[in-house]
């Protein structure tokens, strides 16, 4: 449970600490949002992974041919928006501008489905980088022990095309 103050943030910028790197499946105030965090986090991370397909996804039938089966399948599972590794934890991040009921429940259901799906040999832990929560929803995630950062947003921070 940390928050973070960046009213120095043009200085990352100007460092080229932030490239506002594309990540799959992200918005851009997502994206935005997330090499903020990684301009003061990523350091402590060996790797990540984007996109990371979780659960058993949905197999439309046999009564279709085998390759749309596996892309029906593939393109129903779930995906967690990044996974970092350290030597002796994996964390997931769900990245989102404005957390509401629907990130509780991706930081819910992700570590369970990540563990069944891919059987990791350390620790797995869930984070949230967010903005901000929606009313009532941060002390949801500190009674379930879920971690997270909010980010001041700076205000030249692109707006979601998602309103909340």
């Amino acid at each position: 449970m940390r928050r973070i103050m960046l009213s120095s943030w043009r200085n990352l910028l100007h460092a080229k600490v932030l490239h506002l790197a594309k990540y799959p499946h992200l918005l851009p105030a997502d994206c935005f949002l997330w090499d903020l965090w990684l301009a003061l986090n990523g350091g402590s991370f060996s790797e990540f992974q984007y996109d990371v397909k979780v659960g058993e996804g949905t197999d439309p039938g046999e009564g279709f041919t085998d390759n749309i089966r596996y892309d029906a399948i593939r393109l129903s599972q779930r995906r967690i928006d990044a996974v970092g590794y350290q030597a002796k934890a994996i964390t997931l991040f769900e990245i989102t501008t404005n957390a509401g009921l629907t990130a509780l429940g991706q930081c819910l259901a992700y570590p369970k489905l990540f563990r069944d799906t891919y059987s990791p040999d350390r620790q797995v832990m869930m984070h949230l980088v967010t903005y901000q929560f929606q009313s009532d929803i941060e002390r949801v995630f500190i009674e379930h022990g879920i971690g997270y950062t909010i980010i001041e947003r700076p205000q030249a921070a692109p707006l979601s095309e998602v309103k909340p």
